[in-house]
């Protein structure tokens, strides 16, 4: 049973990093990589509505406003994995695992409609510059469509976020475990150990109103206050150790499914207020 499980999880690390090498391929595709001298189909896309809108063209020469060039995967820290002296996989956990699986295959999602997306873009803009014929009313158009899926590109919400704000709303309620959220935002890589490890987990975050909570920990957009803080080391290795969730809040609660049930004040604001 053992060596089944060890098994599988040799896979399933082996089936992340397949999918990691396809998202990252994609990811320079699409918004290439300035180190390599590739452009990307963002940079192709920018230089050919340069040339279409030029005065050569018909154009008015002016610089057409382009989506953001993200990095979709920004946040995701690299991935160790070890073998141990009986080649057992190490250094992570399953549920790590799952979800960063889980969080890839949302970037893979975000990046292949981010291509198709360019690809049509380029095309319309490719066959203007074969017409030589334009004029202003056709840039417009092609000014137009593009600004409109800019906008609708810009308003994705990131896989990470996603399952960050799945857990936290299911979780949050009065008197909830401190030592039980850092632990989980730890195992999942939404908070790097490296990072926090030695420091207190616990600082004073004030929200829109000018409301002040002390030993607040946050992860993802999420603002979590507790009635005491811990060095994390403390925290994870003192038996006992741990505190108690008195309020929280999101800077972005039209993001998180099931809002109402979890966060029933507005963004920014912390859900009661200090006493």
């Amino acid at each position: 049973k053992g060596e089944m499980i060890s098994r599988k999880k040799v896979e399933m690390a082996d089936h992340l990093q397949q999918l990691q090498r396809r998202v990252y391929t994609l990811e320079e595709e699409v918004y290439g990589n300035d180190e390599m001298g590739n452009k990307g189909k963002w940079g192709v896309l920018r230089d050919c509505l340069k040339q279409a809108n030029s005065k050569e063209l018909g154009g008015d020469g002016k610089i057409h406003p382009m989506p953001d060039r993200r990095q979709v995967t920004k946040k995701e820290g690299q991935m160790k994995i070890g073998l141990d002296e009986q080649g057992n996989l190490v250094g992570v956990s399953d549920e790590y695992l799952k979800d960063r699986i889980e969080r890839f295959n949302g970037y893979e999602e975000i990046l292949q409609k981010d291509k198709d997306f360019y690809d049509e873009k380029l095309q319309i803009c490719q066959a203007m510059i074969d017409e030589k014929n334009f004029d202003a009313k056709n840039v417009a158009k092609l000014n137009s469509a593009v600004t409109a899926e800019v906008n609708e590109v810009r308003t994705y919400v990131d896989p990470m976020t996603t399952q960050i704000n799945s857990f936290v709303c299911s979780y949050v309620k009065p008197g909830a475990s401190l030592k039980q959220v850092v632990s989980h935002a730890v195992d999942a890589g939404w908070v790097k150990e490296d990072e926090i490890k030695e420091h207190e987990v616990g600082t004073d975050v004030k929200d829109a109103t000018g409301y002040t909570f002390n030993h607040t920990f946050k992860v993802g957009n999420w603002a979590l206050a507790f009635d005491k803080s811990y060095v994390y080391g403390d925290l994870m290795n003192e038996n006992g150790a741990d505190a108690n969730l008195v309020a929280w809040m999101n800077s972005s609660n039209k993001d998180v499914t099931g809002n109402e049930g979890c966060l029933p004040g507005k963004s920014g604001r912390w859900n009661k207020s200090r006493k």
